[in-house]
């Protein structure tokens, strides 16, 4: 006799069953599970692409994702997305069932279609922002000005992170070149880099106070999906600027000459940053004077300098906030 798991007693021939039902799912090998050469086999790794790069089925494929998770119904944030459209865009005949429906009712499901058309067969600019407004339509402006603490924010944001999740999952899936975040769109990282410094910055980034912050670095980001990377390069030195302004002084100030050479030498003298202090300070530096569109370049900025910068800034963002939060 023995005792099993439980507490229960056992007989031995009860004991051999219960073992090997135990043992089964512990022991019992999946063909190449964790053997990277027949993943790869199973599921060939594909360089990172935009959205135009794919084709007509992946996209059918994505959208059923996205639907058979609870999104992209004929709700009303479908509809707000298409209204947003027909107000702004009336010349480009994106909105036509909306536009053409005569009846209230219907009015949820001819945007519902609409939406789907964009989905399917607009350009990469157009489907991201649609994607985003739908994003931004699952949060309420009123109970996120009405959240009193960090608690209360996450729940305003349970159904827009929970999207977030998905579109994160799809983006993997299918090798897509971006990731959404409360910020918007961001170019994809490294897992490790996207978990441990952008998803908990941009997190602390949708607090109101750093708002000026979200707009520099949008800006940053769409420079870069649209390939512009010395701008991008550009508007993420305006972001360091911004946060310093903001850590220091409580608000987001002018884009003065010199003003980053000044906040660098406040910050210094307040011991904001105790650690890689000149390596921050000479970095963002030089990229600016060596890559950026505020200077004459001494050499083409290229995708991989641009994202270098963009990862730097998070990484100093992310060093920014810690300091500021150990001072309090």
């Amino acid at each position: 006799m023995r005792w099993g798991s439980e507490g229960e007693l056992v007989g031995f021939g009860e004991f051999k069953i219960y073992e090997m039902k135990q043992n089964f799912f512990k022991n019992f090998k999946i063909w190449g599970e964790n053997n990277p050469k027949i993943e790869e086999d199973i599921n060939p790794s594909l360089e990172w692409r935009s959205w135009d790069n794919l084709n007509k089925n992946e996209k059918d494929k994505i959208f059923r994702i996205f639907q058979k998770n609870g999104w992209f119904s004929d709700d009303h944030n479908i509809l707000s997305v298409i209204r947003y459209f027909d107000r702004e865009y009336p010349n480009l005949n994106l909105t036509e069932n909306y536009f053409l429906e005569t009846t209230d009712y219907m009015l949820s499901r001819a945007a519902f279609k609409d939406f789907a058309n964009i989905f399917f067969n607009e350009k990469e600019n157009i489907v991201l922002r649609a994607i985003s407004l739908f994003a931004k339509s699952l949060v309420y402006k009123l109970d996120l000005e009405s959240a009193k603490s960090n608690k209360e924010v996450d729940k305003v944001f349970s159904r827009f992170d929970s999207f977030c999740n998905r579109f994160q999952y799809i983006s993997e899936k299918f090798s897509l070149n971006i990731s959404l975040t409360r910020n918007g769109f961001v170019p994809r990282q490294d897992e490790k880099i996207q978990k441990e410094i952008y998803d908990p910055v941009m997190k602390i980034l949708s607090s109101p106070l750093w708002k000026p912050i979200n707009t520099e670095l949008e800006k940053a980001f769409v420079s870069f999906q649209n390939k512009d990377y010395a701008k991008s390069i550009s508007e993420s030195h305006n972001v360091v600027q911004g946060f310093l302004q903001i850590l220091l002084h409580g608000e987001h100030g002018k884009n003065s000459s010199g003003e980053m050479g000044r906040l660098f030498a406040e910050a210094k003298k307040k011991d904001f940053f105790t650690e890689n202090f000149d390596f921050f300070k000479n970095f963002f530096s030089a990229f600016r004077a060596n890559k950026s569109t505020s200077k004459p370049r001494k050499s083409i900025s290229s995708s991989e300098d641009a994202l270098l910068m963009l990862n730097t800034v998070m990484i100093f963002l992310q060093h920014g906030i810690n300091q500021k939060n150990s001072k309090k």
